[in-house]
């Protein structure tokens, strides 16, 4: 919800409102009564607060209020619970499988670390249940990938997408992560070994990650993760990289915030260091704006620097509730750099580095690999100039 507003005006201030530390439940009961909810209008809300992944909350909210009036019909009742019970269900099963791989790995001595999923529920929300997550991740040191990729195959898992050698040599050369799907349990992972493509023009340092760690204690063992500054610092970036699509990456830093002292010196000299200043400034700026965060001094004297962040934020509100301009989104992202040529690299990256659909057309020779290219550029205008082709 927007700071200072009187009273909540759209599904979206409606979905924020949910995710308040305190929800307003004055403003919320006079929405529902306000706007007379049909079967339409909640079919709307209710697939708002699923996309952005805070049903949980949304759902909590909701049956408290629907406790003391009873205005909602007995059919649209019946609906959340089974998607709640449904979320419940699947965050259990995951977690489960989130220990038991990680047990798995770490009796090989592998080096891994368990990071947003489960983990991250149980450290922003005491609870495994009360954040959506579609998958699994796992931070591993690169020369261990097929160890882990091994270690999964002998669990029931495979990889998410088919890839000859030479694309998978190419693929691992050139990007952070790889995908894999355990088909019987219905559960994805991936498996990172870092948090960015070798060619971002700015990358986050691993070291510290693995040298500063916590164990959580989750409902059936420990795990072992990120320190709460390196976790914090993460997320911001990680939104910030996808211009902030969801309002759940949102309210997982400001549960992380409110629940833990942060160190946050440490995060502002990493930032400063590795350039990701903007990303990480962004990240709270918008939680503070819609979400209350409260933020030391210092903090709120660095987002203050960067007058663009008003008119971004304002432009990612509107973005939670249609579809991204992809053009419009790069340029926003690029912005967040602190270097033009860096601002340059990423445009170009985005526009004409290949990606999976290039490599399912043809598989070519690593020496032919520049056609990838041509290939990416030909799909690019045939998408977005489709009626000169």
């Amino acid at each position: 919800m927007l700071k200072n507003e009187k009273c909540i005006e759209t599904n979206l201030d409606f979905i924020l409102a949910c995710c308040q530390i305190k929800p307003d439940f004055l403003q919320v009961k006079d929405f529902l009564l306000r706007e007379k909810m049909d079967l339409k209008k909640w079919d709307s809300l209710i697939s708002l607060a699923y996309e952005h992944g805070v049903f949980p909350l949304f759902y909590i909210v909701i049956t408290e209020v629907n406790n003391e009036l009873d205005i909602i019909d007995e059919s649209i009742s019946e609906e959340l619970k089974r998607l709640y019970i449904q979320i419940v269900k699947k965050s259990m099963m995951m977690t489960s499988e989130l220990v038991k791989l990680m047990k798995v790995i770490e009796e090989e001595n592998i080096c891994a670390l368990a990071f947003k999923g489960p983990v991250l529920s149980q450290i922003a929300y005491g609870n495994i249940s009360l954040r959506q997550y579609v998958d699994l991740d796992i931070l591993i040191r690169k020369e261990e990938i097929f160890k882990v990729e091994r270690l999964l195959k002998n669990y029931g898992y495979e990889k998410l997408f088919k890839l000859t050698k030479n694309q998978e040599k190419k693929w691992l050369d050139d990007t952070h992560d790889i995908g894999f799907i355990n088909k019987v349990k219905d559960i994805h992972c991936e498996v990172h070994w870092s948090f960015l493509d070798e060619d971002f023009p700015m990358q986050i340092e691993l070291k510290p990650f693995f040298e500063e760690t916590q164990l959580v204690k989750m409902p059936v063992s420990e795990v072992r993760t990120f320190s709460n500054e390196n976790l914090l610092y993460y997320l911001c970036i990680h939104g910030s990289k996808h211009l902030w699509e969801r309002v759940e990456w949102l309210n997982d830093i400001d549960r992380l915030i409110r629940g833990y002292d942060i160190n946050w010196n440490t995060i502002i000299d990493k930032a400063d260091k590795e350039g990701f200043a903007k990303m990480f400034y962004l990240g709270l700026a918008l939680c503070n704006r819609y979400l209350d965060t409260p933020l030391p001094k210092p903090i709120l004297e660095h987002i203050n620097k960067y007058n663009f962040f008003n008119t971004l934020i304002a432009d990612i509100y509107n973005t939670w509730t249609k579809e991204y301009d992809v053009i419009e989104s790069t340029r926003f992202i690029a912005l967040l750099f602190p270097k033009k040529y860096q601002q340059i690299s990423y445009i170009a990256k985005t526009i004409f580095k290949p990606t999976l659909n290039e490599y399912k057309i043809i598989d070519l020779p690593r020496s032919m690999y520049f056609g990838y290219y041509f290939i990416r550029l030909y799909l690019l205008i045939k998408k977005y100039f489709q009626k000169f082709v």
